[in-house]
């Protein structure tokens, strides 16, 4: 029996992770209720992600609200860039939609993959944000470098967040539930695997804390 609650058993260990992500995807949730807070919650979950895929000790709940407040004003400058932008974008592909005919199959597919792009980004973008020291606009360039860098793991990233939106969007009265408990964190925690390799990369760099 002991060896069953010992931390290095497989199935202990899976239900411990899951038990911290469903909490943290509780916090997210909470601290983002005004919209223009997302973005700084969104970083203080991706910092606490950091330190479970690399196995190393985690306070979640201090971790959390010490990246919330530390990367609050460049995340939330970041947040309200990307929500304007994004705004901006769906506008203009309903409009190219509406007018039907050459402008829809000329516009529609160039601005989703501007859509796109800004979604590659933003997905390094807070991960990077929890760990280093630069400026916004600083940051914004590095991700867009390592966005087309590492193109595969980007499209994977893309892929796993557009599947899990298809999914809600389709059977959200059944996965509600889920939602609430794992619908950010999780996806969040396989895109933190996938982008863990990028980050020891840029470990050595001076701007990393």
């Amino acid at each position: 029996m002991s060896k069953f609650f010992n931390n290095s058993n497989m199935f202990f260990a899976m239900m411990m992770t899951i038990g911290d992500l469903i909490y943290l995807n509780l916090l997210m949730l909470l601290c983002s209720l005004p919209i223009v807070t997302a973005g700084a919650s969104f970083t203080a979950m991706h910092s606490v992600l950091r330190n479970m895929v690399r196995n190393e000790e985690r306070y979640t709940t201090r971790e959390f609200f010490r990246s919330f407040k530390r990367n609050f004003w460049r995340a939330t400058a970041a947040w309200c860039i990307f929500l304007a932008m994004m705004s901006v974008l769906v506008v203009d592909i309903m409009l190219a939609w509406s007018a039907g005919g050459a402008a829809r199959r000329a516009a529609v597919p160039l601005l989703l993959v501007v859509i796109g792009i800004f979604c590659a980004c933003a997905q390094f973008y807070f991960p990077l944000l929890s760990c280093c020291d630069l400026n916004v606009v600083a940051l914004l360039r590095k991700c867009a470098r390592l966005s087309f860098g590492f193109l595969p793991r980007t499209l994977a990233m893309l892929g796993l967040t557009l599947a899990c939106l298809i999914c809600y969007a389709q059977f959200l009265g059944v996965v509600f539930p889920l939602l609430l408990l794992l619908g950010i964190s999780l996806p969040q925690y396989c895109c933190a695997l996938l982008i863990e390799q990028v980050l020891r990369r840029i470990d050595h760099d001076h701007s990393i804390r």
